[in-house]
């Protein structure tokens, strides 16, 4: 009988549920400790495990980081387990400034979607600072008066800080009665970037397995400016005219020529500027009321 467990397979007891290690983070560290275990029971030997939960204040757990502790500090003579694995290992540092070293998991794979997400957050707010020298230090003096304000709080200032200057650069241009259009990259950017507005109720929502996908699906297009809007599908060339097709079917209707058509955006679509939309968008809030 050969003193290796299969790779895949490392249930003890057939009658129980098959377990296995693949793909499992600590794989190489828990074949030597069931290649342990397999020894005992090859001897005859009972051994007994016994889960202990780890920073609920459980006593032996807190023996047994004392005698990690120990350990680590222990002379190289008498350090056990010291030998580098071959797998990659991956460093990272949360929301809360905690470095993390550990192997290919769900926790890293979270924290590279969160530090691509933060990447793309970033340069939004880049954007936002190269608009705001844009249209205010076309003035020399206001531009002069705005760094003096950010600089006068010294080297901690929002001026030395990426993140916090480009917010307030988007602020700044919010703000200003002469900027019409977004303070950073789009519309969608600085709804999901303005403070108080639910991003965590909408992500919440995003992910939630009581939604429907085709409903997670429209609201994602919406908050990326791809919904299938008649603009859209003109920028990507499968329409010929960016205008509203439904305020185009409404003025055949009423023989109605001449006018020029609105951009059947989202924004279009969802107000009383569409005429086809006119009655629904506002008998909706009526209708609604009425029900509270």
């Amino acid at each position: 009988m050969a003193n290796t467990l299969p790779e895949r397979d490392v249930a003890m007891d057939r009658s129980g549920p098959r377990t296995t290690l693949a793909g499992d983070a600590n794989a190489d560290i828990m074949m030597t400790i069931i290649e342990c275990v397999r020894a005992r029971v090859l001897r005859g030997a009972r051994t007994f495990m016994v889960k202990i939960k780890a920073h609920r204040g459980e006593p032996l757990n807190k023996k047994a980081d004392t005698q990690a502790e120990n350990a680590r500090q222990l002379s190289s003579e008498c350090q056990q387990w010291t030998t580098r694995t071959q797998r990659m290992t991956y460093e990272w540092e949360d929301s809360d400034g905690v470095q993390h070293v550990t192997a290919w998991s769900k926790a890293v794979r979270n924290a590279m979607l969160r530090g691509g997400a933060e990447y793309h957050r970033q340069r939004v707010l880049d954007r936002a600072g190269t608009n705001w020298n844009k249209n205010f230090l076309l003035s020399v003096d206001v531009g002069r008066q705005s760094i003096r304000q950010s600089a006068s709080a010294g080297v901690q200032s929002d001026l030395m800080d990426a993140e916090c200057w480009g917010k307030r650069c988007m602020l700044q241009l919010q703000e200003a009665e002469n900027w019409k259009k977004p303070a950073a990259t789009t519309w969608a950017a600085e709804l999901l970037l303005r403070e108080g507005e639910s991003r965590e109720c909408l992500g919440s929502w995003i992910n939630s397995s009581a939604v429907h996908e085709a409903k997670k699906r429209r609201a994602k297009q919406v908050i990326t400016c791809s919904f299938p809007c008649g603009k859209w599908l003109h920028r990507i060339g499968v329409r010929k005219s960016p205008g509203c097709e439904l305020c185009k079917r409404e003025m055949r209707k009423n023989t109605v020529s001449g006018d020029a058509l609105p951009l059947e955006t989202v924004a279009h679509l969802q107000s009383a500027g569409c005429k086809a939309q006119k009655k629904s968008v506002i008998v909706s809030p009526i209708i609604g009321a009425g029900g509270i």
